[in-house]
């Protein structure tokens, strides 16, 4: 998030040492994130935010998507993508008779668009009894209630398992067919990065910002999330693609992150110090 007193702080110490900084959201400066509390937002974006980012060197966004979304601007934008390690590790295929669909976040019904995403898993297996779905993730004490109350007597193929961290959620990733995840809206999630290292395809919203890039490299699909019933007939063709040669999708998913996501440290530094010297 953006609103942080810590983050006024440090820029009155960088603005008095006349230190260069750029500024990296993350997903926070989207016109969907900016319109959850507009008010309170805007006050402090007139009283103390306008102004640190009108005196960054610019904003680092993690794609074209971000930027296009992006409630702010600057003079100078720059791009700089989330990185990962390709996971090679030998997957775990267990009982198959069922596709396993997993989701890995944080269970926040409105940026993770939770009841929707219920609704169509929901529909899902009104088509379809060879796929279970596994929701992972920490919730608090009334989002939990929710999604139970959302699961309802579709807890024989929906599932809540807990948060998972580590060495568990790897296994989790190891042991899975699918990713899913149809957020409203994201900077660039590490968690479609991690499960396609994993080499899952993944089903995502073009909010995720990596739905454009899922479906150019046919690791998966995205999609618009404005009419269930359309979601839910695409996700059911991709099963169903998926179902006659996993293979395929699972080679994409591990092509895409060599291509565009391996780890780079190099890239990191270059930005700022050409900021450093000047040339930016």
């Amino acid at each position: 998030s953006l609103y942080k007193l810590e983050y006024l702080k440090l820029y009155r110490i960088l603005n008095k040492k006349n230190i260069p900084y750029l500024i990296r959201p993350h997903g926070s400066f989207s016109k969907i994130m900016m319109k959850k509390n507009n008010i309170k937002k805007i006050i402090c974006n007139v009283l103390f935010f306008n102004k640190f980012i009108e005196k960054s060197n610019g904003i680092l966004y993690l794609n074209q998507m971000e930027f296009k979304k992006s409630y702010f601007n600057t003079k100078q934008n720059y791009y700089l993508p989330n990185m990962i390690n390709i996971k090679l590790e030998e997957k775990i295929d267990g009982n198959r008779e069922k596709i396993k669909i997993i989701f890995i976040a944080k269970i926040d019904f409105y940026y993770k668009n939770i009841a929707f995403m219920v609704e169509v898993m929901k529909k899902i297996l009104n088509l379809r009894k060879d796929i279970e779905f596994l929701i992972y993730g920490p919730a608090n004490k009334d989002e939990l209630k929710r999604l139970n109350l959302c699961i309802g007597k579709f807890n024989y193929g929906i599932k809540y398992c807990g948060a998972v961290y580590k060495k568990e959620k790897e296994k989790v990733y190891k042991e899975a067919d699918i990713f899913l995840l149809l957020s409203i809206s994201e900077g660039m999630p590490m968690v479609l990065l991690e499960a396609l290292s994993y080499s899952l395809p993944c089903l995502v919203s073009f909010g995720t910002n990596m739905g454009e890039e899922i479906n150019e490299y046919n690791c998966g699909i995205g999609v618009h999330i404005n009419r269930i019933d359309t979601v839910v007939r695409e996700f059911n063709i991709f099963i169903e693609k998926y179902k006659n040669d996993p293979e395929l999708y699972k080679k994409n998913a591990i092509k895409l992150v060599k291509e565009k996501y391996k780890w780079n440290t190099d890239e990191n530094f270059n930005i700022y110090s050409e900021i450093l010297k000047g040339e930016k």
